[in-house]
């Protein structure tokens, strides 16, 4: 699977992950898309769902025992849907939580992009890796100790005018439209061609193995004390990227890549992309 990522070079980040083969799970707050993992909640429940919710919480997530959760729940599901304001603070409280609690990585199947190297990768003076993640299991590790939910995989925006709306109140059955939040942007995002990949409960460094990085793309803007840096530290690594820079088209307003040291063909010789 060949994906791509913009980057500031002079980022100290961005070196140190290159060297030690590794990627940042950012909190979805922090992201230039202020809905970016941010779903609407639809506050009408049912008391019927709102007892399924808290009959969950407390039996499964609290270990209480059946009976007590049961009675504790219908007392919860009646006060509740009897104070709107209690469900509004729920809304408040849960909304910014759950993008603190993921972590985020984005990549894109384009590297040509002309916008996104403006908006990414310093203004045209920065980088795009390339990297080949494999095609089945978990492509990215966590530190020792850590953990998160779910497998550890890359999956394409869906793109749409309407944000995800789980219930506020909702059973694991209905946890699917909640997770689809993490997936989903508005339709004026549609040209970054996104994948990402996501960490629920996990936000920090992940790593990918020292194979994965196939080439480092240099912008058409980067300046030449940059670029020698980052030959330098190409010779640092076991596994060494091929080397390539972006180029103005000479007849329209786009970018080619075109090689420094070797060949795009070479890059994408098991021709896994098109470009």
């Amino acid at each position: 699977m060949i994906l791509f990522k913009y980057g500031t070079w002079t980022d100290q980040y961005t070196k140190n992950n290159i060297r030690h083969s590794a990627v940042f799970m950012a909190q979805a707050k922090v992201f230039n898309d202020p809905l970016d993992c941010l779903p609407s909640f639809d506050k009408d429940i049912s008391i019927e769902d709102a007892q399924k919710s808290f009959l969950f919480q407390l039996e499964y997530g609290m270990g209480l025992p059946r009976e007590y959760s049961r009675l504790a729940a219908q007392k919860m599901a009646e006060h509740v849907l009897t104070n709107q304001e209690w469900l509004d603070e729920i809304a408040a409280e849960v909304t910014p939580r759950w993008q603190e609690e993921i972590g985020v990585c984005c990549f894109t199947t384009n590297p040509k992009n002309p916008v996104m190297w403006g908006n990414y990768a310093d203004k045209h003076r920065g980088i795009c890796l390339c990297y080949d993640f494999p095609e089945e299991g978990d492509i990215l590790t966590l530190p020792r100790g850590k953990t998160c939910y779910g497998p550890i995989r890359a999956f394409p925006m869906e793109y749409s005018d309407k944000r995800p709306r789980p219930k506020l109140l909702h059973t694991p059955g209905e946890y699917a439209e909640l997770v689809r939040s993490m997936w989903t942007k508005s339709k004026e995002w549609e040209y970054e061609q996104e994948w990402r990949v996501t960490t629920t409960k996990y936000t920090g460094i992940a790593y990918y193995g020292p194979d994965v990085l196939k080439g480092i793309i240099l912008g058409c803007k980067m300046h030449q004390e940059h670029i020698r840096e980052v030959e330098e530290l190409i010779e640092e690594l076991q596994i060494k990227p091929l080397l390539l820079r972006a180029k103005l088209k000479e007849d329209g307003y786009g970018i080619d890549i075109v090689p420094m040291d070797c060949s795009w063909d070479e890059l994408l010789s098991d021709e896994k992309v098109s470009l």
